[in-house]
């Protein structure tokens, strides 16, 4: 698709995928609008000093903000998700409002991996040696135990498919992460864990 001096809308665009997103349709010529509210995107991930980058600080619920937004777009990306499964149990409404983005469309491998044999890689990765020790008492509640993505769709109505392994893009995010300085003491508002650590205290 050629996006030169295309309009395009990316909400969520200051986010882990979205900042990629942003960056690559900047690259193909793109005149780029970013709309995020920055609650786990930061600024710092998008590319600086574009002409035709242009950055909106804004809630997708608020009609008004998504008004201006969306004037004048040729395209809309719609990136934008509330990410931590535990609060769509307690948030279904709100999950439903921000994520459920008309057609729905998974883009992924179609294969599993468990959470240990991922740590194992990212460590390999990030060439560090590292011992695992399962605590229960620290698993979180409602939370899935296998997740593997239907891609069909995508298939389907997109022609896409996965062309890069999971160790390959593990790679590719561990340099893009320590390249942005990414940090995840608060990566983002979590209801949840916020009403946990005030019933602790």
């Amino acid at each position: 698709m050629d996006f030169r001096d295309s309009s395009v809308l990316v909400t969520g665009g200051a986010g882990f995928i979205g900042s990629e997103v942003v960056r690559q349709l900047l690259e193909k010529g793109a005149i780029v609008t970013v709309l995020d509210n920055f609650s786990s995107g930061k600024k710092e991930y998008l590319p600086s000093n574009k002409k035709k980058l242009r950055i909106i600080k804004g809630d997708i619920l608020n009609e008004r903000t998504v008004a201006i937004a969306v004037k004048d777009q040729e395209i809309v990306i719609h990136i934008a998700a509330l990410p931590f499964i535990p609060d769509s149990y307690y948030y279904p409404a709100d999950f439903f409002k921000v994520n459920a983005i008309g057609e729905i469309i998974n883009v992924g491998s179609g294969t599993e991996i468990t959470i240990q044999d991922l740590a194992f890689k990212i460590a390999k990765v990030a060439e560090k040696k590292i011992k695992i020790r399962y605590d229960k008492s620290r698993e979180r509640p409602y939370d899935v135990n296998r997740l593997i993505c239907n891609n069909k769709k995508a298939r389907e109505l997109l022609g896409w498919k996965p062309k890069i392994s999971i160790d390959k893009g593990l790679k590719i995010t561990f340099d893009w992460a320590k390249k942005n300085r990414v940090t995840f003491s608060a990566p983002f508002k979590r209801w949840y864990f916020k009403n946990e650590n005030s019933k602790a205290k």
